[in-house]
């Protein structure tokens, strides 16, 4: 159930890695442009994160077979300071587990702070159910400060062939918005990814080894911007290709069993960033239960 999790927790940090933008009344260069110029400097604060994910296994060794069925719905809202960097994270997940046709249910609730102090990164858990902090420290600070940098949309230069525009705005919580839509190339995420974190590093924690591939992988996204001030507010993304990821990586895990076929699929990868902002934002302080 650890290596479970930590995939799971690894798929999320992946997904949260992606960051892009909107569309409107204007050309599709125009908006994009304006978003990079906006968002130059600025670094997102806050973010509710909401994904829902179905999966089903099937793993198989010498004619016998074991078929594992897994939905989840993760809620979290996240807070973020830059200097010094701090982050703060209110989560639930509910999950749903289906093993040889017995159904097991799941509602885990934390709280998470991460800071990075004397060259560690420090992550701090408070499990609800059990009512205990737990904290562990990495010795990847410079990974970490890549957290910190400033959003880069420069990218979006590049996409703009590829992106397409609404032509009408929309209201979203009362705000006019422009809506951008584009799919996101495997090849495009793997950059992204890459750049943003040090996924050796995160490969490392997961307990797994080598390279992911991200050629499977297509994201379809839609992104919302604030036609006044052309700041990102929401962004909805559809995973296709991840089952093809999570394979690759239990395939680690299960390479040294002889014999051990699997199969993946995950009918349902959908990620939605809503609540978005960027300006300094009060994080409640780290308890000192947690530190201790």
């Amino acid at each position: 159930m650890k290596k479970m999790n930590r995939i799971t927790a690894l798929i999320l940090a992946l997904v949260m890695m992606l960051a892009l933008s909107g569309c409107g009344k204007m050309t599709t260069e125009k908006l994009a442009l304006k978003m990079v110029e906006a968002t130059g400097g600025k670094m997102m604060t806050q973010a509710t994160t909401t994904m829902d994910m179905e999966l089903d296994m099937t793993m198989g060794q010498g004619g016998m077979t074991m078929d594992l069925g897994m939905d989840i719905h993760y809620l979290m809202d996240m807070k973020m300071q830059k200097d010094p960097y701090l982050m703060y994270g209110d989560i639930s997940m509910d999950m749903a587990m289906e093993i040889m046709g017995q159904t097991m249910e799941e509602t885990v609730k934390t709280k998470t702070y991460m800071e990075l102090a004397d060259g560690k990164a420090v992550n701090y858990v408070y499990d609800e159910a059990s009512g205990v902090w737990q904290s562990t420290e990495v010795d990847v600070e410079e990974a970490m400060k890549s957290m910190t940098k400033d959003m880069d949309y420069g990218f979006l230069k590049d996409m703009i062939p590829e992106i397409t525009m609404d032509e009408q705005t929309q209201t979203l919580n009362g705000v006019e918005v422009y809506v951008l839509r584009m799919t996101i190339t495997g090849e495009q995420m793997q950059k992204a990814v890459g750049g943003a974190v040090d996924m050796e590093s995160m490969m490392g924690q997961a307990g797994l080894n080598g390279e992911l591939d991200f050629s499977a992988m297509s994201v379809p996204t839609v992104m919302y911007v604030d036609a006044k001030t052309y700041l990102p507010v929401k962004m909805e993304m559809e995973i296709i290709g991840m089952a093809e990821m999570m394979k690759s990586m239990m395939g680690q895990m299960l390479g040294a069993v002889e014999g051990m076929e699997l199969d993946i699929s995950m009918p349902v990868c959908k990620v939605v960033y809503e609540n978005i902002g960027f300006d300094p934002v009060e994080i409640p302080e780290i308890p000192a239960e947690a530190r201790n």
